[in-house]
């Protein structure tokens, strides 16, 4: 199915662009690994985490704040890597979720169903996705790597020689050479190890833009199909009346349909995003109780914000996701749904059965994605937190 065949809606055109741009997205509705995909992800397995590895594990007299800043490296990349791994995976299934509601969110624009103001929210939610929290994480970015790198060719360029040249990019030991020894081999590995940053926050940055963004479309659909229940009362002509009817029990299965795909394409991808949280904000937290450290405290931060930040925003598309499902029976109560004949009442009864059971997105099956698990994520976290500073405080 190509999206050319809908042109009167086209849906989440920023995002999937990003996605196209590192190989999460072809259109073809294919299972296997983009080549850009697998590029990036073996160049941040073996430039990235084998080498911070091993800078972790070749020498026991380095500093302990470069080597706590190199085990926070560690597992942040590890994360990045099994979530983009994890959306490669699941591409096709995503695709399929993705043409289920752009097909019926196309047939509402063709109708003159689908409002101006749902259309300009949707189309809002992209743009701002696309084209602000995308380039301004490349932005960012720029700071934890490429800027001391910046200021260090800067002193090389002005000054003829370079006293102490900084990481590039992570903290690194790359076995066959050192890369800190003189400038002219730590410039090359500086640009590659960039070029290799850069492309891992386009990557995961268009896997969450793309996920959050299609979360949403899919309660909007839900929303949707909500209004015209509640309009059903309108219809007062029996074969009008049946039409619509029709049509929304087809919308409410494309909406059903969808979030089975959303939770077999993203329950892995969620259990290892809160699984991360947890670790990150349990060894923050410890670093900071027995470091000093300003700087690799404010790089710290800056990774558990964001990670806060992500289970934050799934927790509460989750919890919008449900409420979206679960409004369809509240409209359905709210219409004089007992005036109607028995084949039509049944129809309504059975999409009051459907949406009492509130549909919702897990994390590795585990658990439901609400702002109660949010909640529940935090704590967790500052629980393990007490046991490794008593275990600490013990040896």
């Amino acid at each position: 199915m190509s999206s050319i065949n809908l042109p009167s809606f086209p849906m989440m055109v920023g995002t999937v662009r990003w996605c196209k741009l590192i190989g999460l997205w072809d259109g073809t509705g294919s299972a296997r690994y983009h080549p850009r995909t697998l590029t990036l992800l073996l160049a941040l397995i073996f430039w990235y985490i084998l080498p911070t590895c091993m800078f972790v594990l070749r020498r026991q007299d380095r500093p302990l704040t470069l080597v706590m800043k190199a085990v926070h490296e560690v597992m942040a990349m590890t994360a990045f890597v099994l979530r983009i791994s994890a959306h490669a995976l699941s591409r096709s299934t995503l695709e399929k979720c993705f043409y289920e509601v752009q097909g019926a969110l196309d047939e509402f624009a063709r109708n003159g169903q689908l409002s101006e103001d749902m259309r300009k929210h949707l189309e809002r939610a992209d743009v701002v996705l696309a084209r602000y929290y995308i380039p301004g994480n490349l932005f960012g970015i720029f700071l934890y790597g490429g800027l001391p790198g910046v200021l260090a060719i800067g002193r090389f360029v002005f000054t003829g020689y370079a006293e102490e040249l900084p990481a590039t990019v992570l903290e690194a030991d790359y076995v066959l050479f050192d890369h800190q020894s003189n400038f002219w081999i730590w410039l090359p590995t500086l640009i590659v190890s960039v070029a290799v940053q850069y492309g891992m926050i386009i990557g995961i940055t268009a896997n969450e833009t793309f996920c959050w963004n299609l979360i949403h479309h899919v309660s909007c659909l839900f929303k949707i199909v909500s209004a015209r229940v509640a309009r059903l009362d309108e219809f007062e002509e029996e074969e009008a009346y049946q039409q619509e009817l029709e049509a929304i029990l087809e919308t409410h299965l494309v909406c059903y349909r969808s979030v089975c795909y959303l939770e077999k394409a993203l329950y892995l991808q969620m259990a290892v995003l809160y699984s991360a949280c947890v670790a990150v904000t349990c060894f923050v937290l410890f670093v900071v109780s027995i470091v000093d450290d300003l700087f690799l405290l404010a790089m710290m931060a800056f990774v558990l914000n964001y990670h806060v930040f992500l289970i934050f925003s799934f927790s509460v598309l989750g919890n919008e996701l449900m409420d979206a499902s679960t409004s369809v029976a509240e409209a359905i109560y709210n219409i004089k749904w007992y005036n109607r004949s028995i084949s039509e009442q049944r129809c309504l009864q059975f999409m009051i059965y459907r949406s009492q059971n509130a549909i919702f997105i897990t994390a590795g099956k585990f658990f439901k994605l609400t702002r109660a698990t949010f909640m529940v994520a935090m704590k967790t976290a500052f629980s393990y937190f007490t046991i490794m500073q008593q275990l600490y405080a013990e040896e």
